[in-house]
């Protein structure tokens, strides 16, 4: 039996001792910029261009001090344009506006991203071979609702049962899995039905490889420490956003934490770790913690958000990255993913216009045979303007949560991605979680204000019904968009590991999936918010033909 440890998540938190692990129920969690449309966090003065080929791009640059003449933002020119390159035919630039003009925006960010984007729309409008010029993004890693964590309550200790015998029938021995805390594991309506494709003898590969493209990993954790399913990975983080100070990219993708105390984050979420574990970074059947979709598997972290988040240009990189294409300064990856997920993104478009970087580097992936798999968001806190706001005891009637339709939420709506919406333990669309026409398919996310029923020892006892999986130094519940994405790339792998045909072929696998999904429960999607294509089956979507 382990020690009791309180961790604090948002305001409240409940614990599950596992053995010498401590669980920990947490915030809803998905990582989603702060803003809408109008003021969404950028990095101060740059902008990034996509130009038709690198032949273009070297024009651009050559000719960058006649461009900045040409130029206006607030009526003047910059007083200084600089030009680093990126890969393929991209190039960044930093503005340093003149002098009356930063007076004007200095601690003004919606005026100075006014600026940026003049700027940028000039830079495209006056060379017809830039495909597209927009600010460098941030994207933040944010509990969606702080206010209403999990209900503190503490639970009893699971015993350790690494001595105890193999459970029969396939199933795996891990004590949360037994306890019976792992709801989203089980059949359809309740679960994504991992149970039936365990019991059929499917298991994953170290094969397939995923990478997941978020805060990196925990190498140390009880339950995953040493374990083969993990690889090295990379991190891509060029900036630390909180400090606003570089960050040197490194063939190390450990999390080593995002708080940020002075923006007033004082914990970390160790968001990736608990993406991983979903998908196949614990020991499963190892008798201790929780169990994974995929018992074997190859999983690349690849860290691209940290304190306060990431931008836009380290993301794009680390999916090239993982895809198999060189970028510079890193070398490139053993194994290209067959899979990448990312439980990551933030509200607006994907359009080339406006968020070109991202979209063509996803174009690429799926190019190189890659399968891209995106959460399809937890919606946003809006004024009655819908503007962004901050919800707290002042505003409660003006700013409140709504879901969306994820065509406003990026790079979900990308072209050629699946995007995955979130159902909660009765498969109903969950109360967060975005919707569409367009999304791709439903998988488990949680939803804390439900309980399960757990048997903890020979005392039945309630938990949240989130989403278990690793957090540092424990196990964490979370539920979000983010939970329900990598049931779907666990589902994938598996089906990879049984069909290596299908390697290598996005829209194929995109269609095989389709052809799987049960149709939602009645009632699960409320009127004016479809599901989408339905919900995931982990054992249909292998015995497709």
């Amino acid at each position: 039996m382990g020690n009791l440890i309180m961790q604090q998540f948002g305001r409240t938190a409940a614990l599950l001792a596992v053995g010498a692990l401590t669980v920990v129920s947490a915030d809803r969690a998905f990582a989603q910029a702060n803003t809408n449309d109008s003021d969404e966090p950028f990095v101060s003065g740059e902008i990034l261009v996509g130009t038709d080929s690198p032949q273009d791009r070297e024009a651009l640059i050559n000719q960058l001090d006649r461009t900045r003449q040409n130029l206006r933002a607030g009526g003047e020119a910059p007083a200084a344009l600089t030009s680093q390159r990126r890969g393929g035919s991209s190039v960044k630039l930093k503005v340093d506006f003149s002098a009356s003009t930063r007076s004007r925006v200095q601690n003004n960010p919606t005026a100075e991203l006014q600026l940026l984007e003049q700027v940028a729309e000039q830079i495209k409008s006056n060379n017809p071979r830039v495909k597209y010029a927009h600010p460098n993004w941030i994207v933040r890693l944010d509990p969606l609702d702080t206010a209403n964590a999990a209900d503190g309550q503490i639970l009893n200790a699971v015993p350790d049962t690494t001595q105890q015998p193999q459970q029969a029938g396939g199933l795996p021995n891990d004590p949360v899995f037994k306890a019976g805390a792992h709801w989203h594991y089980q059949p359809l309506p309740m679960g994504m039905n991992a149970v039936g494709a365990w019991q059929a003898g499917f298991k994953g590969s170290k094969d397939i490889v995923v990478a997941v493209l978020d805060t990196g990993q925990i190498y140390n954790h009880e339950d995953n420490n040493g374990s083969p399913n993990i690889l090295k990975g990379y991190s891509f983080l060029s900036r630390n956003l909180c400090t606003d100070q570089p960050a040197d990219r490194k063939a190390d993708a450990t999390d080593t934490g995002d708080a940020c105390p002075e923006q007033g984050k004082t914990g970390s979420s160790w968001h990736g770790t608990h993406v991983a574990g979903t998908i196949g970074a614990a020991f499963t059947n190892n008798g201790k913690g929780i169990a994974s979709v995929n018992w074997e598997v190859s999983i690349v972290p690849v860290r691209v958000l940290g304190p306060s988040g990431g931008t836009v240009e380290d993301i794009a990189d680390g999916i090239l990255w993982a895809s198999g294409y060189e970028v510079q300064g890193a070398p490139r990856i053993p194994k290209k993913a067959d899979i990448i997920n990312m439980s990551l993104g933030s509200r607006g478009r994907c359009t080339e216009a406006d968020y070109g970087l991202i979209k063509d580097a996803i174009d690429d992936a799926r190019k190189a045979g890659v399968t891209v798999v995106i959460s399809a968001g937890n919606g946003s806190y809006l004024d009655q303007q819908g503007r962004h706001c901050s919800p707290n005891r002042e505003n409660q009637q003006t700013c409140t949560h709504r879901q969306e339709d994820v065509q406003i939420y990026r790079p979900a709506s990308c072209q050629g991605v699946i995007s995955v919406s979130s159902h909660d333990v009765d498969g109903q669309l969950a109360p967060y979680s975005n919707f569409g026409n367009s999304v791709s398919v439903m998988a488990p996310g949680g939803n804390y204000r439900k309980r399960i029923k757990i048997m903890l020892g020979n005392e039945q006892r309630e938990i949240p019904a989130t989403v278990w999986s690793l957090v540092q130094g424990s196990i964490g519940g979370m539920d979000g968009t983010s939970q329900a994405s990598p049931h779907v790339s666990g589902a994938i792998a598996l089906a990879l590991a049984k069909h290596p045909e299908w390697r290598g072929k996005p829209d194929l696998i995109a269609q095989k999936l389709k052809a799987s999904l049960t149709p939602t429960v009645s009632g699960a999607c409320p009127s004016g918010k479809p599901c989408g294509a339905g919900q995931l089956d982990a054992l249909k979507l292998i015995n497709q033909p």
